[in-house]
């Protein structure tokens, strides 16, 4: 009994993994210290002559951010207790331990290996840095991953971080980068610099201070305008494609969307917080937690209210593409909503064959947001494509 007393209560140490899991010995759960878990605990006995139980072995179980782990059991303790049994049993000792220890070591391995691959596991690492621009603004970004880049340019006001679907997405496969434009997200908010032409400059200096070679720049809503500026002053060396996400690219200057963009421009000096939450929740048409809407909302303005009205003003004067659409002869994706359809007319009239159009029916203005799965697989398929 005395065998069977040690045997049972050997356990290591707690040992601390990053700030939600833990490995915790069987005695303290034993000892009621922590939750028992349910209907995940599976009893392993290996038995020695008079069915003498030398060991319970149970199975991992994440449970209010615990993770239950048995340990293999210490080898000087199995030589005491061989010492103890006669040649005969010490025989089928060795044999049944062998066997034991083998499960043992595999139990822990697997279960190790569930603590690493966890939810998030599989997500590349992240990290952040800044880039210095030529006129001394300082532009924040993030990126994951290796192998070929994907350049992610967000929105009016909105910040990198809204495309970490794509990053969490991609990254297994691509070296993803998603950009805070000037006075947006962590970047510098200067007064100054607002064209679309000086945030296009932003961009190609982030691409040649990272060393970025033959990249795809995706551009979202303001983006795609700021991408074809890109295009415009620096042609297409040195990138592999453009994907151009619901943006307005109109044949002509609209009047009614001018009108519109003047009252918006209204209600954001009457009340700026009311007019972001209508903005902001009118960008999806699939549900999203009020949490996540509340953090997109106040992304939005921390954009001072004099540069969000210099830069939807600026985009709606900009519509004259022609220059870009002289330079571009490599691929183009176009992905949009219906209520773009004649953006994506205009385009496949402008471009022919150079262009590629996806719609995507029943989702909102970020749709890569409320269809991350179907947007990250257009995204691949297309990168895919012009690596072949």
């Amino acid at each position: 009994m005395l065998g069977k007393h040690l045997l049972r209560g050997l356990w290591d140490r707690p040992l601390e993994i990053g700030e939600s899991h833990r490995l915790v010995p069987g005695k303290m759960r034993e000892d009621r210290h922590l939750p028992t878990p349910v209907n995940t605990a599976e009893r392993f006995s290996q038995t020695i002559g008079a069915d003498l139980p030398i060991m319970d072995i149970r199975s991992g179980c994440i449970r209010h951010s615990y993770l239950f782990v048995a340990t293999p059991l210490n080898s000087a303790v199995l030589h005491l207790f061989s010492a103890m049994l006669t040649i005969s049993a010490s025989m089928k000792f060795v044999c049944n331990l062998k066997e034991l220890q083998g499960r043992c070591k595999t139990s822990s391995l697997v279960l190790l290996l569930c603590v690493l691959t966890g939810p998030g596991a599989l997500a590349q690492a992240e990290k952040s840095g800044f880039i210095k621009t030529s006129d001394g603004v300082g532009i924040h970004y993030v990126e994951a991953g290796k192998g070929d880049p994907i350049v992610f340019i967000p929105g009016w006001r909105m910040p990198a971080w809204i495309w970490q679907k794509q990053i969490d997405g991609l990254s297994d496969k691509y070296r993803v980068i998603a950009v805070d434009p000037r006075s947006q997200g962590e970047s510098d908010k200067p007064d100054y610099g607002h064209l679309p032409e000086t945030r296009a400059r932003d961009y190609k200096q982030v691409v040649d201070q990272l060393g970025l070679k033959q990249s795809v720049l995706i551009g979202w809503s303001m983006g795609c305008g700021e991408l074809l500026s890109y295009v415009e002053q620096f042609g297409e060396d040195g990138i592999r494609g453009l994907v151009l996400v619901d943006g307005l690219i109109p044949a002509n200057a609209n009047p009614e969307i001018v009108s519109m963009m003047n009252d918006w421009l209204v209600q954001l000096q009457r009340d700026r917080q009311k007019e972001a939450e209508v903005f902001v929740r009118s960008m999806y048409k699939k549900p999203e937690t009020e949490e996540y809407l509340q953090k997109v909302v106040q992304a939005s303005m921390q954009v001072p209210t004099d540069t969000t009205v210099a830069l939807l003003h600026n985009m709606v004067e900009d519509t004259d593409f022609s220059k870009a659409f002289a330079r571009i002869n490599r691929p183009m994706l176009f992905v949009y909503e219906p209520a773009l359809q004649p953006n994506a007319d205009f385009l496949k009239a402008k471009l022919g064959d150079r262009v590629r159009l996806e719609r995507f029916d029943g989702d909102g203005h970020a749709l890569f947001v409320d269809d991350p799965e179907k947007f990250n697989g257009v995204v691949n398929d297309f990168v895919q494509s012009l690596l072949r």
